[in-house]
Formats: structure tokens, sequence, C-alpha cells
């Protein structure tokens, strides 16, 4: 005979009485004592956790009056066990999973309860753009991560404090490559591994304007311009600083009247990168009084009379002196011809004297 002893009679001492009748009605009776052990109330906790945060489990179970338990077992949803009380568990995937626990008296009665622990899966990002730009240029980078996380976003990958929160974020402008990290935590406060993602800053291109000459007298002012660089160019767009452009890589220009003139280029490298360049040149109209040293007035039909020769000069003078400082000899035009004859038409001695030549460019200079 098996009988079973429920909850409401609870764990205790219980007569058990044994009455056989015979086939002649005749009846004899034995009693014992028996005594029935407690069994454990199975019951215990876990917390939700983030993935590869460890499941810390608290055992609640109690046991009746007279009762000890001795014996844990978790069954613990993914393959493993423990035997500890109270045990810390690492799971190495995100979900729900159904936990077991068995307690087991020192009188071996056993009980069982089921219940459910979830671990939260850890935030990842869909999209992660850097950006690459010109030197002294801003970035702008993207992350993007489930619609419900918040992103922060990190200067080193070590840093205690975010500098900003969102989706983007815009540099200041860049000398150099830069690193940064972003990091996403859900709505269940689980976070990501930080991630890098780098703005990167293209090296400033070596340029020079160069110029075939500063500085050029006219006729013929022409100028030829290049520019010398460590980085393939694109487009040219040339100022040349008297209403005239190109978009030549090497052109050339005649200056038609002259000035200072700042000349500009503006120029995109193949990667997109834009700089301005620019110099300034000085185109002047040659003008200059040409004397010889020396001349020999003596009729014999060889250099007979001293002349200057002019180029682009007006308002002409001219001025000779001996060495006394006596002027023997003046005049405005610029074809004179002197044949050594004093103002008095007398021949001038012969030896050293000095003249002083004057005159205005066209330019009234």
């Amino acid at each position: 005979i098996l009988t079973r002893y429920n909850d409401a009679g609870g764990a205790g001492n219980y007569d058990v009485q044994l009455i056989i009748q015979s086939t002649g009605n005749c009846l004899d009776t034995i009693s014992q004592t028996v005594f029935i052990n407690p069994a454990p109330e199975v019951e215990f906790t876990s917390e939700p956790v983030c993935l590869f945060d460890s499941t810390e489990f608290q055992d609640l179970s109690t046991i009746g009056e007279g009762g000890r338990l001795s014996e844990w077992l978790y069954v613990l949803g993914d393959g493993k066990v423990s035997t500890a009380p109270s045990p810390n568990h690492l799971y190495f995937e995100a979900g729900t999973f159904d936990v077991a626990l068995t307690v087991v008296s020192d009188s071996g009665c056993t009980n069982t309860s089921t219940r459910q622990t979830l671990v939260y899966e850890l935030p990842s990002f869909s999209l992660i753009q850097q950006d690459t730009v010109c030197f002294s240029e801003q970035a702008r980078l993207i992350a993007v991560s489930q619609p419900t996380a918040s992103i922060a976003w990190y200067y080193e990958k070590t840093d205690g404090e975010s500098f900003q929160g969102g989706n983007s974020c815009i540099t200041p402008p860049l000398p150099y490559t830069q690193t940064y990290y972003v990091e996403s935590t859900s709505i269940e406060v689980c976070i990501s591994d930080r991630l890098p993602i780098r703005a990167v800053a293209r090296d400033a291109a070596l340029l020079d304007l160069v110029v075939s000459d500063s500085a050029v007298e006219m006729p013929q002012a022409l100028v030829d311009f290049s520019i010398a660089t460590n980085v393939p160019i694109e487009s040219y767009t040339w100022d040349f600083g008297a209403g005239n452009t190109s978009i030549l890589s090497e052109p050339s220009h005649e200056y038609s009247f002259p000035g200072r003139f700042k000349i500009s280029v503006s120029i995109e490298d193949i990667y997109g990168c834009p700089e301005d360049l620019y110099t300034i040149i000085e185109v002047k109209r040659r003008s200059e009084i040409m004397a010889p040293t020396a001349f020999s007035p003596n009729n014999d039909s060889n250099n007979d009379f001293f002349r200057v020769g002019t180029y682009n000069i007006s308002d002409f003078n001219i001025q000779i002196f001996n060495r006394l400082g006596i002027k023997v000899f003046e005049s405005n035009d610029p074809g004179f011809a002197w044949d050594g004859t004093t103002f008095s038409y007398q021949p001038a001695d012969q030896g050293v004297y000095v003249y002083v030549g004057s005159g205005r460019d066209l330019e009234g200079n």
C-alpha cells in the first residue's frame, strides 16, 4: 500500500493502524507511528542582464521544521549546470533561458521549480560612416545604431565622459587625421563595444606659383606662369590682374600697359581640394637716355658731334659743364648734336666735361 501525504497534512508523526479481518470475521489490529519528512519549498530569483555580464541566481528555498536543505542542482538552460546554492553564471548568447532548480533535503526529499531568466543583446551599429576631407576642412562622421539606442562620442577609447551624443559629429577643421570613438547604449542600459571612427585629413599640398619674371619691361612684356606641386592638379583658373583669364595649366600672358598686377590662380587637385595662390608682378615701360663717353669735333666727319639716344622720353633736357662748373651747352631737343663750341661759338678746350641729362617717361615719371 502506497499513501501520499499531501501538503495539507504537512510533515510530522502520523499514527497508522492496520486492521485485518479473516474470512470468519475475526479481526486483528496493529498500530505504528510513521514520521513524514518535510519537503523543500523551492524558490529562486535572477535579474535580467546584458550579454557577457554574469547572471546572479539567488536561492530563496525553504523547508519545514525538522528539515534541512542539503543539495542544489541548477539546470541553466544552455547545457550547463551548477550545484552552488546561489551561483553566478555567464551566458554567451542573448535570449530567454528556462532555468530549473532542484533542491534535496537532508532526508532525501526533493522538489523542483522552473523560471525564466533573460539575457539582453548588446546594441550594435548598422552604419559607421567615416569621412575624408582636405587639409584644414571639417569632417562629418555618422554612426547609426538601433532606433531606441543612444549614441555617445568620445575623443579617446578610455575617456570617462563623452563630448557629445547623436548620430552625427561635425569635427573642427582638421590639420591631421583624427580618430574618434562611438558607443551605443540600449534602452535596457546595455553598452556596446566602443568602436573607432576616423576623420581622415589629407596632407596639405606643397604648392608654389612660378613666374618666369616678376618684373618685365614693355614692349614684349611676356610672362610665363605655372604651378609647382606635389599632387596632380585637376583644374586651374588664372586671373592675370589686367582683365584677362586662362584655364590652362601653364599659361603665358603679354601685358600691354605698365603697372603692378596681382596674379591669382584657383586650383583644385584630383581629390577635390581647392587652393588659392597669389603673387605680384611689375610691368614697366622701358625709358632710358644713352650717351657716349667721348667725341672728337675736328671736322674729319668721324665722331664730330656729341649726341644722346633716348627711348620713350619726353620733357628732355641736357646741360654740359666744363671742369670749372661753367655751363657750356644746353638743349631741350633730344635730337641735338653738340659740335664742341660754347655759347659764344668758340671751340671748347679739349678735356673732360660733365653732362646732366633728364627727362620723363611716357607715364610722367
